[in-house]
């Protein structure tokens, strides 16, 4: 490209660097396409001048552009490769400069016989992004009398080589956008609130209330609520949609391997380190950061996250230099923080700065209203998934679904939606497809006698033995998966379809030990 400059007048080039810098300050296909085209036209002095891009197939050339005479009537035509002077450049992959079309053989004379123009000297030179050819770019007609010359070559060559990267980054970057909105449908598809209850309809109201607010929200319920979900929903809902939405799960990770995940180390900070890490905290800038768990932060760390809070800015772990952060804070927790800081398990100062707007996300058991809605949205992404044509739960199958208290929540609702779509065998989810305390659930609801419900005492009874029969199935499944998986937690987790904490709370509850797993 070096030699074909040199051939340019200093005047066209100064004009052809000014063209330049304007095809790579936009990323907008059609801008960049209309530039090209107009200042082409006018540096080179011809009476129309066209771009014609290669479709996928590679077969045709699409008139993407055409300025001049008739030019607007070959937008969107297609020429064949095998077809015309653009067609030969675009299978030779080299420029033609042509002084008298009608003479050559390899003129195509069907666009001017259809459109009324007279072609009569044309320049045609190849688009290519390295060796891959995307279009031809071609000038008809010199208004000078001497027609085209080599310096109009070197011209149009210069032209075709800032067109083409030009025009391939644009490209570059509509895929990617295209992309980015298929992933935002996607991801605000999955993480959609589902239901109409007043216990789920007063907190999305409270929600949207906060949103437009900077203020730091902390949410608080039971595992398997949705948190995580409404803390997106708050994002999107909020002046900061669009902007990084970062998740820390605070239980995940060691003390010193959450302090750099949190908020980065500088290489050499300790061993291991042997290069600088952005933290989360630097990743979330302008957007928002949730910190999940927040109850199970150790102290040390609460301290740094204080200092956050406060002076909106961090230190990287071996680092001694404050870095300023934009972010807004959402946090959420399934523990009781006012107990946690009453047995000194969390800081007093940090739970005040965190506890601006708490809203109480409701259980399912008190919203169980919503449960048709949440089994069809679920139905629908999983047998579609599976490639399952399920629309709906037996009768039977759904009041066992009524019938369960979901100590769980919408967390196990999905999962035991999940494991009927797999255990399926007919058009429906039956009863037997769901986990065996779910049928146990049905059969032990309360019962009536001649239109009496049966006397507290019975039915108390009865409850309890369900809770029993409950909790030794969920206690069998513990050790079951423990077993296959030899006592390795998160594989279990995985296994079993819920997040690792909720697993370790399980173990705790049943007080069981994974390492006898280990070594069975």
């Amino acid at each position: 490209m070096t030699k074909d400059l040199g051939r340019i007048p200093a005047g066209r080039l100064e004009s052809l660097l000014e063209v330049g810098g304007l095809l790579t300050s936009t990323l907008e296909l059609d801008a960049i396409l209309d530039v090209l085209v107009t200042r082409a036209g006018e540096l080179l002095q011809c009476e129309a001048i066209s771009l014609l891009l290669l479709d996928e197939a590679g077969t045709s050339l699409v008139f993407a552009v055409a300025k001049g005479a008739k030019g607007e009537e070959l937008r969107e035509q297609r020429l064949p490769v095998d077809t015309g002077v653009a067609g030969w450049v675009a299978r030779e992959g080299k420029p033609v400069l042509i002084g008298d079309a009608h003479k050559d053989s390899r003129f195509y004379s069907g666009y001017d016989e259809e459109s009324g123009f007279d072609t009569r000297s044309l320049l045609a030179v190849p688009l290519k992004v390295k060796d891959r050819l995307i279009g031809v770019l071609e000038a008809i007609n010199a208004r000078r009398a001497s027609g085209f010359d080599e310096s109009d070559m070197a011209l149009i060559m210069a032209f075709a080589h800032f067109a083409a990267i030009a025009i391939e980054n644009a490209r570059l970057y509509g895929v990617a956008n295209q992309e980015r909105e298929e992933l935002r449908v996607q991801v605000s598809k999955r993480y959609q609130i589902v239901g109409e209850s007043p216990a789920l309809t007063r907190v999305i109201d409270l929600a949207k209330a906060v949103a437009d607010s900077k203020a730091t929200v902390l949410l608080l319920g039971e595992s398997g609520t949705g948190k995580e979900i409404f803390a997106r929903a708050i994002t999107q809902w909020s002046p900061r949609a669009g902007r990084p939405f970062v998740a820390v799960n605070c239980t995940t990770l060691s003390q010193e391997l959450l302090a750099s995940e949190l908020f980065g180390h500088e290489k050499g900070s300790f061993t291991g380190a042997t290069r600088q890490k952005i933290g989360k905290v630097e990743l979330a800038q302008r957007g928002t950061l949730f910190l999940d768990e927040i109850g199970e932060m150790p102290q040390e760390l609460q301290i740094k996250l204080l200092r956050l809070l406060q002076e909106h800015e961090i230190e990287r772990v071996g680092g001694n230099r404050p870095i300023a952060v934009d972010i807004r804070v959402i946090a959420a927790t399934n523990l009781d923080l006012e107990k946690q800081v009453r047995e000194g398990k969390f800081r007093e100062d940090l739970f005040y700065r965190l506890n601006v707007v708490p809203i109480i996300l409701p259980p399912l058991r008190e919203r169980i209203a919503d449960l048709d809605l949440l089994v069809a949205f679920f139905l629908e992404r999983y047998a579609k998934e599976s490639r399952k044509n399920l629309k709906s739960l037996t009768s039977a199958a759904m009041d066992a679904m009524r019938a369960h208290h979901w100590p769980g929540n919408v967390r196990e609702l999905e999962n035991v939606i999940q494991r009927g779509i797999v255990l399926s065998r007919g058009p429906q989810i039956e009863k037997s497809d769901l986990p065996p305390d779910l049928a146990a659930a049905l059969s032990s609801a309360p019962e009536a006698r001649d239109g009496v419900v049966m006397n507290e005492d019975l039915k108390e009874a009865k409850r309890r033995a369900r809770d029993q029969a409950a909790a030794e199935v969920e206690r069998r499944f513990l050790e079951q998966i423990l077993t296959a998986s030899k006592g390795n937690v998160t594989q279990a987790a995985a296994a079993a379809g819920m997040n690792r904490t909720l697993l370790q709370q399980l173990l705790k509850k049943y007080n069981i030990d994974r390492s006898r797993f280990a070594r069975e």
